[in-house]
């Protein structure tokens, strides 16, 4: 009687680890080749992209926590950084982009960083946003990049590092026949955003 209790646990153990194990695929792998394939739609005005468009991926608010963050554990900001460079894989394998604009909020704590933290920050971001050699990336600041958000400032120390690796506030980048223009804007005491504007070049 105990030998067959103990083969009736042991079934039902391997049934509940074969079913984790399948959603596990599922939910980690399956799904994202279901998604190439299905639910990445490309649209434009006549229903065709012209080979000689220049695309453009733009992203928001990507949040990159890497080492740091108040109160995620370790495991949360592992997981939330995968399932960003994950996806973002898949959106630079499906639209092929030519230029990736990123529109502030790149990391989760950049303002709070020091500088061994800034240097974590950097290699996470080169890890998560693996863009390929031939796109053009641009990025644009956000309050979690720099400061500003309610009562904090924004130290000209940490605007000059943020500066350095991703472009200046206000510039000029002009890529095949569009322009593109960073234009920062300040609103209340604190507040400092960098707004971008697509002038097409005829």
């Amino acid at each position: 009687m105990a030998v067959r209790s103990r083969f009736i646990c042991n079934k039902r153990v391997l049934a509940a680890l074969l079913l984790l194990l399948g959603w596990i695929y599922f939910a980690e792998f399956y799904i994202y080749s279901l998604y190439s394939h299905h639910m990445w739609d490309i649209y434009s005005e006549d229903g065709a992209v012209s080979k000689e468009a220049l695309k453009v991926l733009v992203v928001t608010d990507l949040h990159i926590m890497c080492t740091m963050s108040a109160v995620e554990p370790w495991i949360a900001r592992w997981d939330a950084d995968r399932y960003l460079k994950k996806n973002l894989d898949q959106a630079f394998a499906v639209f092929s982009p030519d230029v990736v604009l990123i529109l502030g909020d790149v990391f989760d704590q950049g303002y709070n960083a020091n500088s061994q933290e800034w240097i974590d920050y950097l290699r996470c971001f080169r890890h998560v946003v693996a863009v390929p050699d031939n796109v053009q990336l641009m990025s644009t600041v956000g309050d979690n990049d720099i400061g500003g958000e309610g009562r904090e400032s924004i130290s000209s120390r940490i605007l000059e590092r943020y500066s350095v690796k991703f472009g200046k506030m206000n510039s000029l980048t002009v890529i095949e026949n569009v322009a593109f223009i960073k234009v920062p804007h300040s609103y209340g005491s604190n507040h400092c955003v960098t707004a971008v504007v697509c002038v097409l070049l005829r």
